[in-house]
């Protein structure tokens, strides 16, 4: 099974999710999207083995070029990660019906905890790195 990871942002605490999703995942089972487009492309293809996606959200406007994809977020498990505590955001991201919300300043540990169950779930072998122990 596979981890998709979009985020267009490089640096600050945007790395600390992506290194929790590398970690969690076998490096050949995260697909990394850096670009809304990229990530629209990803989406239009056939999901294959693609059960979980880690969303990083890091401005308003890339929030409204990913809702605008939600309908291909349907049957996809989807941690949400919003750039501030924004109401009208927040209103606009349970569009995408996500399993988990969080925030940037949300510690990484919690959304590598979310992530972990969310990957036994979903994964009838482990794919953990450990093993999923």
């Amino acid at each position: 099974m596979s981890v998709l990871y979009f985020s267009t942002a490089r640096d600050g605490p945007v790395q600390g999710f992506q290194a929790i999703a590398q970690a969690a995942a076998w490096p050949d089972q995260l697909e990394l999207c850096r670009s809304a487009g990229a990530l629209a492309q990803r989406l239009h293809q056939p999901r294959g083995n693609l059960r979980i996606a880690v969303v990083n959200i890091c401005s308003p406007a890339e929030l409204t070029k990913v809702v605008s994809l939600k309908d291909l977020f349907a049957n996809l498990a989807t941690i949400l990660i919003l750039p501030d505590h924004d109401p009208k955001d927040m209103a606009r991201a349970h569009q995408l019906g996500p399993r988990f919300l969080a925030y940037a300043d949300t510690n990484p540990i919690v959304v590598a905890a979310v992530l972990a169950q969310m990957l036994r779930r979903h994964c009838p072998e482990p794919i953990l790195k450990g093993g999923g122990e």
